[in-house]
C-alpha cells in the first residue's frame, strides 16, 4: 500500500454538527494533516477561504476578468 506525506496539506472542514466536526479533525491529525481549520457554515468558510490561485479573461460579457479581482 502506498504511504502518502500530508503534513503539508491544508484542509477546512466545514460540518455544522460539533461532535462531527470534531471526528472528522481528529481522523485528519491521525492521518498526519498538520493544518485543519474548521467552520460551523458556509458563510464562515467563505470568510476563510483565500485562493491559492486564479486565472480568467480581463475581457468578458457582463463582470469582467478585472471586476472579479478588484
Amino acid at each position: 500500500m502506498a504511504r502518502y506525506d500530508f503534513n503539508r496539506l491544508s484542509v477546512l472542514v466545514i460540518e455544522d454538527s460539533v461532535f462531527m466536526r470534531s471526528l472528522i479533525v481528529q481522523v485528519l491529525k491521525a492521518m498526519g494533516v498538520n493544518r485543519v481549520a474548521t467552520a460551523e457554515n458556509g458563510e464562515q468558510a467563505i470568510a476563510m477561504m483565500t485562493p491559492v490561485a486564479g486565472m480568467t479573461a480581463a475581457d468578458m460579457v457582463g463582470r469582467t476578468g478585472v471586476d472579479l479581482i478588484l
